[in-house]
């Protein structure tokens, strides 16, 4: 990824509890289908839609929603993702 990126592009922190501790935030969560046309007036293909959750907005594959429903943390850019990572991971 370009240093561009690295630096634009923003993610959810990483989660660091459990399997089971994740599974309970997923399931705190109410996913809904959205069509994107419902939110977007000037999207072209009627057909386009995203599972995104009702009351905090994160999207169902994202790694927001490992998270409990609106307690996503802020979003960090790529590269301090990327330092987080190489942190808890050292090679």
């Amino acid at each position: 990824m370009s240093n561009f990126w690295g630096k634009v592009a923003r993610l959810a922190p990483h989660f660091d509890g459990t399997e089971e501790e994740s599974a309970a935030n997923v399931a705190s969560h109410n996913f809904q289908k959205v069509y994107l046309k419902d939110k977007f007036p000037e999207v072209y293909d009627q057909s386009l839609s995203v599972v995104s959750c009702s009351e905090c907005g994160v999207t169902e594959e994202s790694s927001g929603s490992r998270w409990p429903c609106g307690a996503v943390p802020d979003p960090v850019t790529f590269n301090e993702y990327m330092r987080q990572s190489k942190a808890r991971n050292p090679r």
